[in-house]
């Protein structure tokens, strides 16, 4: 949503904490995998099937940072008067914007390390 940046809408503004990234960054796993096109099948869940997919996954992700995985309820069938029981799925999802200001706090962090370590490289020549 576009207004929810708005520091109007906020309170409590204070930088990131520095350990929170960097324990994001020393357990976040990135994975390769296929996806199970028989249950994808079966579940009638909208996803093409492909192979050798690189991302993450949802319920690894939930154990270092929960903020980024939510229930995808895109995937529930939708109750109508044919359909008064429809299926609801559990199936999980990552929300990869919340990621970004991890992200971006960890390129500053390493900014500043280069900047220091440029400095010091400097002084001993």
């Amino acid at each position: 949503t576009a207004f929810a940046s708005d520091a109007r809408l906020k309170k409590n503004i204070r930088d990131i904490d520095k350990e929170r990234v960097n324990t994001f960054f020393e357990n976040v796993r990135i994975r390769t995998f296929d996806w199970n096109a028989d249950v994808i099948a079966e579940k009638n869940v909208p996803i093409i099937p492909l192979a050798d997919q690189d991302g993450a996954i949802a319920q690894e992700l939930q154990q270092v940072y929960p903020d980024a995985v939510v229930v995808n309820a895109a995937f529930n069938e939708i109750k109508t008067e044919e359909n008064p029981n429809p299926a609801v799925h559990d199936y999980l999802t990552i929300r990869w914007e919340k990621l970004i200001p991890l992200l971006i706090a960890k390129v500053q962090d390493q900014d500043e390390q280069i900047k220091r370590l440029t400095a010091m490289v400097e002084a001993l020549k």
